[in-house]
């Protein structure tokens, strides 16, 4: 069957839930969900569960032949920025760096993960780890299913792609979802480092303040004058209260005509342009 133009697939992985939306722009509605699972954690530990989850969330759906973009939760990644050493002409040196910097900020095997990168021999760059394992049963299961992947990013990324445009002076970036808190620093023109945490349960906006000061202070930049943030909002978090902090502003205010979507569901669309 022929796709209708502009129409694409979506697929959502976090380590407990999994997703499957349509999104089109040319047709209403713009998004559709078409599968959502939820799961415990140990259910994607091996590779032949999670391809086990995969098909199920892919039966009885017509993928073949769509072009399909995977988004990958924060906690399953890995993201931190490179220095170049000074002098650096060659990509070897660039790989060589980026490699070191990882295994000192996480301590991990290079074996188990693959590495990207906006390589830049001249200024910082922003380095990105996806797991082999899960990249392995991905293509397997687009050879399967008969669709093709256009992308496979951490949602930070394409969150921070879709949005950073749209920063203003002094401002920090930051990514909620379902307990994840990834927080993009700037220097007022770029991104200078990334940081993933979970999120307290009982977090508020004194929690929020010491964090932004421990990594300002971590990183020895200056605090932001205000955080721009997309998806969940925290309730507590309001931009309003100018007693209480940083203050904190929706980036992502034009999603207002979007559905309302579940976790599974909105981690999929990270970074759709609206």
């Amino acid at each position: 069957m022929l796709n209708y133009f502009g129409q694409s697939l979506r697929i959502g992985i976090a380590r407990n839930s999994m997703s499957l939306v349509r999104t089109s722009s040319w047709t209403k509605p713009a998004v559709t969900v078409l599968a959502e699972l939820r799961f415990a954690t140990e259910e994607n530990d091996t590779p032949e569960k999670l391809t086990k989850l995969l098909r199920q969330l892919l039966a009885n759906t017509a993928s073949a032949h769509h072009p399909v973009t995977v988004v990958i939760a924060d906690d399953l990644t890995r993201l931190w920025q490179v220095t170049p050493p000074p002098g650096t002409t060659q990509m070897t040196d660039l790989q060589a760096a980026t490699a070191l910097r990882f295994q000192i900020l996480f301590g991990e095997a290079l074996a188990d993960w693959t590495i990207t990168a906006d390589w830049n021999a001249r200024t910082p760059f922003l380095a990105a780890a996806l797991p082999c394992a899960l990249l392995a049963v991905l293509e397997q299961q687009a050879d399967e299913h008969q669709f093709s992947i256009v992308e496979i990013a951490p949602q930070f990324i394409l969150a921070w792609n879709r949005w950073h445009i749209a920063l203003q002076a002094g401002a920090w970036f930051a990514l909620t979802h379902d307990q994840v808190f990834t927080l993009g620093i700037t220097d007022g023109e770029s991104l200078c480092a990334v940081r993933s945490v979970l999120l307290p349960p009982e977090v508020d906006r004194i929690w929020l303040q010491a964090h932004l000061e421990r990594v300002a202070l971590l990183l020895d930049v200056p605090m932001p004058t205000h955080l721009q943030l997309c998806g969940a909002l925290i309730d507590n978090w309001s931009e309003h209260d100018i007693n209480s902090g940083v203050p904190c502003r929706r980036v992502d205010s034009t999603k207002s005509s979007m559905p309302m979507l579940t976790i599974a569901a909105a981690l999929a669309q990270a970074g759709v342009w609206n």
